[in-house]
């Protein structure tokens, strides 16, 4: 991948494409992490209080 210069149309593409790709992957990691921890932090602090 160049850094300079014209960059191809379909070089630029695939790398948004990539980029988004992994995008998603963080956001549905962080929606499902959310989602399992929150209930066991209550849980805990429900029997520690």
């Amino acid at each position: 991948m160049r850094f300079s210069g014209p960059i191809p149309l379909k070089e630029y593409k695939a790398s948004i494409d990539s980029l988004m790709q992994a995008t998603d992957g963080v956001f549905s990691v962080a929606f499902f992490g959310f989602a399992i921890c929150v209930p066991l932090i209550l849980i805990i602090f429900k029997t520690v209080r």
